[in-house]
C-alpha cells in the first residue's frame, strides 16, 4: 500500500469523520472503500 496526501474540502472531511465514528472504522478505510467503488464503476462504464 502506498501513502498519499490529498487535499479534501472541510465539509467532506467532517462527513467522513461522522460516518467513520458511526461505523467505528478509520476515515482512511472509508476513503479506500469509496475509491475502490468509484474505480469499479468507472471500469464498468468503460468496458
Amino acid at each position: 500500500m502506498q501513502r498519499k496526501n490529498y487535499y479534501i474540502p472541510e465539509p467532506i472531511v467532517e462527513d467522513l469523520e461522522e460516518i467513520a465514528n458511526e461505523r467505528d472504522v478509520p476515515v482512511a478505510e472509508l476513503v479506500r472503500q469509496a475509491l475502490a467503488e468509484f474505480i469499479k464503476r468507472e471500469k464498468a462504464k468503460a468496458g
